[in-house]
């Protein structure tokens, strides 16, 4: 489920499937995956059209060397969204190549099209024992619903993960790690730049990103960079258009830092803070957004923690009615049984 407190962006319940298989271990020189997914969007505004997606693909990738290998996928989607353009429908295919020059560093490219035109995507990763570096580029259709529930490796957990990938190769084992040190820090689900977006139709997007991670004895920092593009690809007639209805174009771009110190075993501290300048490029207006926030955890007993926090966040806007400040204070004492 996702919820929306302004009419701009309609209440929905997301149901599907998604079935996935893929080659074993025993596969060494070519690797293969299949995969089918179908979901239906119901929106609680009866005017707005309720959305059905079914995508079925198959990849491989093959080695060349132990370092270089091709990647491959080729599939059909059916979205039932309206649309100006082309039906939102058709087969895909992209193409490319994934480098890994040493265990801890990777480097994979792909090109291709779809029914609405050409698509492409970089993912680097880097590692060492203490800090870990990635950069991506991602040019694809997607929604506003998709991103809410969007893969956990944007959040703070996820960058967390990539700090512990050269230490703990063990998956489970590094989930544990990641685990525990969320909890000892209490640390928000997302340290990123807060970007405020409301819509119901589907939209182009073109994100580039990097982020840094550094971790310490007591000290570790997570920063994170991003600029996007996203271009409307529903009809904007239709209720839900949302942030759309000022611009079917809009440009964003933002960047955030979250620092967190064990002062003690039982005490840990954190200061996040960043800043997004969202531009509506039909319209001219621009929004402007800072934001601060400070945490401190402190462990009474293993199973009894408490946590305060504070945030400000401030929204500069050419739009006057955009323009607002908020501050909130929060405290929580947990018991765990």
């Amino acid at each position: 489920n996702v919820g929306s407190s302004t009419s701009a962006f309609s209440d929905s319940q997301a149901t599907g499937l998604d079935v996935r298989i893929k080659s074993g271990p025993t596969y060494k020189l070519l690797t293969w995956n299949a995969a089918y997914t179908q979901q239906h969007i119901d929106y609680d505004e009866l005017l707005v059209r309720d959305i059905d997606t079914q995508r079925i693909s198959t990849g491989a990738k093959l080695l060349i060397t132990p370092q270089v290998g091709l990647l491959a996928n080729v599939g059909y989607e059916d979205n039932s969204y309206l649309t100006t353009g082309r039906a939102p429908k058709g087969a895909f295919w992209n193409v490319g190549t994934e480098w890994n020059p040493t265990p801890r560093t990777r480097f994979a490219a792909t090109a291709g099209r779809n029914y609405e035109g050409s698509t492409a995507s970089l993912d680097f990763s880097h590692c060492t024992r203490l800090t870990v570096w990635t950069a991506s580029y991602v040019q694809d259709i997607t929604t506003a619903h998709a991103q809410i529930l969007g893969p956990a490796s944007e959040g703070t957990a996820g960058r967390v993960d990539g700090l512990y990938q050269c230490t703990i190769t063990d998956p489970a084992a590094r989930q544990t790690a990641v685990n525990a040190f969320m909890d000892q820090n209490s640390l928000p689900p997302s340290f990123g730049a807060q970007v405020g977006f409301n819509a119901s139709v589907p939209y182009l997007v073109k994100r580039l990103q990097g982020s840094l991670g550094i971790r310490g004895v007591r000290n570790t920092v997570l920063a994170n960079l991003f600029t996007q593009s996203r271009e409307a690809k529903g009809s904007l007639d239709q209720p839900g258009a949302g942030d759309f209805e000022q611009s079917p174009r809009i440009n964003d771009s933002g960047a955030s830092v979250l620092w967190t110190s064990r002062l003690s075993a039982q005490t840990a501290v954190y200061l996040n803070v960043g800043f997004t300048r969202n531009e509506f490029v039909e319209t001219g207006f621009v929004d402007k957004q800072k934001f601060i926030r400070l945490g401190m955890t402190r462990h009474f007993h293993p199973r009894l923690l408490g946590t305060v926090s504070l945030h400000r966040i401030q929204n500069v806007s050419s739009n006057n009615a955009a323009a607002y400040t908020e501050h909130a204070v929060s405290a929580a004492l947990i018991l765990r049984f």
